[in-house]
């Protein structure tokens, strides 16, 4: 193996591990923002929308409104998704580094 074709393998891997952080960050577009307690919005509708475009406006990502806001008040699904994601690219970089 050259150190060529190493650098190689390091890229392609890298990249791999680009992607899936790319597909984890998705997780975290669901936000239960409705402008009350529980981002339901149902005591303050007009709130609910404003306060749903205020994260797409401001970071330019394609945030919506959770299918089920009571869920997502305690759900940490994306959190988990995205730290497994991190991981796996520290281990990545470990490896990368230990050569």
């Amino acid at each position: 193996m050259t150190v060529g074709q190493e650098f190689h393998a390091f890229a392609a891997s890298l990249e791999s591990e680009i992607q899936l952080l790319r597909d984890a960050e998705k997780y975290l577009y669901a936000v239960n923002m409705g402008a009350t307690a529980i981002g339901t919005g149902s005591t303050c509708p007009r709130a609910t929308r404003k306060m749903r475009r205020a994260p797409r406006q401001t970071h330019r990502k394609a945030h919506r409104a959770a299918d089920d806001m009571l869920a997502a008040t305690w759900d940490q699904q994306g959190f988990v998704v995205y730290s497994s994601a991190l991981k796996s690219l520290a281990i990545k970089l470990s490896k990368i580094r230990a050569i």
